[in-house]
């Protein structure tokens, strides 16, 4: 932050001005040269605006006061206040996050988390990865250097989380799969792979709507994302367990009876295995994972029954705050979009499961076939409320 309004912004860089109104108060002004890529393939350059954050200093100072002792002993009020500043030019350039590893960030009962998402930037990495995943970028690698197309990504993702899956895959190959044996148990690992795949999907699905504003519509898509996911994750371990029965060469006959939480566990996998010592590890973590599985299945059998639905919290899990579901504050952020409230391409510009206005990137897969997608979800109550900053000059390219 400075006064010297003559020198551009470095590229990369936000540059802040801080002056004094004629009416007093103090007013910042911010500025960047960076190129600002639009949804619709255009571009602008250089833009600028003004705040004047008089009231939420107010606020902030009032609410540092009234602290105990413990909630504001790892920082000052002067923190509180940069603070406070900081979130308010960033919401005026329109920035959706605000990454800060300042001790500040951590209290959460300061009114600066009304305004703007404060995250750390361990907490950044997994917004930023969802939000790339619904604009249909699948990106890996240290340097994000490697893409991939939807399906691709979502596999290499179950086996990163269950690298154990691997080594079914090694022994299907050396076994060879000419025999009959051998097909069958590699069209079930297949299988299982797809349908676990499409579970972290589903489970991204439900993340895009807990963070949009939930209205009935958004609500319904999560709770139909919710059955969708039990589904898959049930369907992916049963047809695991039935090629577990087809490599052990048990009877065929009774292969639809093959469950990884039931009596066909003990009986043909824990008893089987629990004298051979090279097994403990495993058969350990299958009994840890035995109440696991119950819970995910007696779930699904509410496809059966009452729908099971989203409970609303009165604000976040760690302060005050708009209804939102039981998710943590640090996913409310990039669900919603800075165009004003109607915009027919708002949802859909984001990369919204119901559908995308969007053609896909070159090589990555385009999820336009999809169905239509509902009535969008309102704009958080806030985020439409932004006073539109000026860009000059505009540059279309």
């Amino acid at each position: 932050m400075s006064t010297d309004f003559s020198t551009p912004a470095r590229s990369g860089f936000l540059k802040v001005c801080h002056t004094i109104a004629a009416a007093g108060g103090p007013v910042y002004t911010w500025s960047s040269n960076d190129k600002d890529e639009h949804p619709d393939g255009s571009s602008t350059t250089a833009a600028y605006g003004f705040t004047q954050p008089q009231m939420q200093i107010w606020e902030t100072v009032q609410t540092y006061r009234r602290l105990e002792r413990r909630d504001r002993g790892a920082f000052r009020l002067n923190d509180a206040v940069t603070q406070a500043i900081l979130a308010e030019v960033a919401r005026d350039a329109g920035f959706d996050l605000l990454v800060s590893e300042s001790p500040v960030a951590g209290c959460r009962l300061l009114p600066v988390h009304d305004r703007v998402v404060v995250v750390s930037r361990a907490e950044a990495v997994p917004v930023l990865a969802h939000y790339l995943r619904r604009q249909h970028i699948f990106l890996s690698g240290r340097l994000l250097n490697l893409k991939h197309s939807r399906h691709n990504y979502y596999e290499q993702a179950v086996h990163a989380l269950a690298p154990a899956l691997r080594g079914w895959e090694a022994r299907v190959a050396a076994a060879g799969s000419t025999s009959e044996v051998g097909a069958d148990v590699q069209s079930r690992y297949l299988t299982a792979i797809s349908r676990l795949a499409r579970a972290l999907e589903s489970r991204d699905d439900i993340i895009w709507s807990l963070g949009s504003y939930l209205t009935a519509p958004v609500r319904e898509d999560c709770m139909d994302d919710f059955d969708h996911l039990l589904l898959l994750l049930c369907g992916g371990v049963d047809v695991i367990a039935r090629g577990l029965h087809v490599a052990l060469g048990l009877d065929p006959k009774n292969v639809q009876n093959a469950k990884l939480h039931a009596q066909w566990y003990i009986t043909n996998v824990g008893n089987r295995f629990s004298d051979r010592p090279t097994e403990t590890d495993d058969l350990a973590e299958l009994d840890r994972l035995q109440i696991n599985l119950r819970v995910i299945f007696e779930l699904r059998n509410s496809i059966h029954n009452v729908q099971i639905r989203s409970v609303p919290a009165l604000g976040s899990l760690v302060g005050e705050g708009a209804m939102r579901a039981g998710l943590p504050r640090c996913w409310w952020s990039l669900t919603t979009h800075q165009r004003p409230e109607g915009d027919p391409q708002s949802h859909a510009d984001m990369g919204g499961r119901r559908g995308s206005t969007r053609t896909a990137q070159t090589g990555l897969d385009d999820l336009g076939d999809r169905p239509p997608h509902r009535t969008k979800p309102p704009h958080h109550p806030q985020l439409h409320q932004r006073r539109h900053h000026t860009r000059c000059p505009q540059t279309r390219t």
